[in-house]
């Protein structure tokens, strides 16, 4: 019996570090498995921070690069902005200088203008002037003339001998000498013809072909003495008798 029991204390001392080792190994198992789930759970959260680390520099990276292309984008517009406002300043600038040197221009041919009817009004007037004393002196002359007496002569035209042609007979009726000129301008033979003479009172002188003339019809002789009305006389064809001309 006591050999017995002394056999089961050994099973007994036999399984109990047995029964204790597996319980130690029991308990054991949830410890290691808590430990692997907290490195799964660490490793995942690492991947996670990583990963999360990973695209929050990709992330800003991007953000980075469209913050940037934004940026380029607004400095080209803002440097075609300011190009295109130095551009219309430019042209504002030309257009300017054209509206002022067109205003020279305008007010140059302005002046010149001006000056150029001030010239032709110059000009009008001298003439006018000019016209107006040429004007008057003729007329104090024509005056002076009409307060002249008539010339003391008669003038009549008469044929010379036979293919003579005609002559013009002139007489002093007057008391004193005459000291006349007598003019032709030449109807006939396109030339004046001048002569001068001196007429004693109550005289005859010829004029025609002895004074180298060929006295025709249609000329018109002009006498003029100094002191007397000049007067003129027609040359007509045939003789005629002594008249003052007219």
């Amino acid at each position: 019996m006591d050999a017995g029991v002394r056999g089961l204390e050994r099973k007994a001392n036999l399984d109990g570090p047995k029964t204790a080792s597996s319980a130690q190994r029991a308990a054991g198992k949830p410890a290691q498995a808590k430990g692997r789930g907290a490195k799964i759970l660490l490793g995942t959260l690492a991947g996670l921070l990583i990963g999360a680390g990973a695209g929050y520099g990709l992330a800003s990276s991007q953000f980075n690069e469209q913050v940037s292309a934004i940026t380029q984008a607004g400095d080209l517009r803002v440097g075609a902005a300011n190009q295109r406002i130095a551009e219309l300043q430019k042209q504002h600038d030309d257009f300017a200088r054209q509206m002022d040197q067109k205003q020279q221009e305008i007010v140059a041919q302005a002046d010149e203008q001006q000056r150029k009817i001030v010239r032709q009004v110059s000009e009008q007037e001298h003439a006018i002037l000019t016209q107006q004393h040429r004007l008057m002196e003729q007329a104090k002359e024509r005056e002076r003339d009409l307060a002249k007496p008539d010339l003391p002569v008669k003038v009549w035209v008469r044929r010379a001998a036979p293919g003579g042609g005609l002559v013009a007979q002139i007489h002093n009726f007057g008391a004193k000498e005459l000291v006349l000129a007598v003019t032709s301008p030449g109807a006939a033979g396109g030339q004046q013809n001048e002569w001068h003479t001196v007429i004693a009172p109550n005289a005859t002188q010829v004029v025609g072909k002895d004074a180298g003339w060929a006295l025709v019809p249609g000329d018109e002789l002009a006498l003029e003495a100094e002191g007397f009305r000049p007067m003129s006389f027609a040359v007509r064809a045939g003789a005629r008798q002594p008249n003052r001309g007219r």
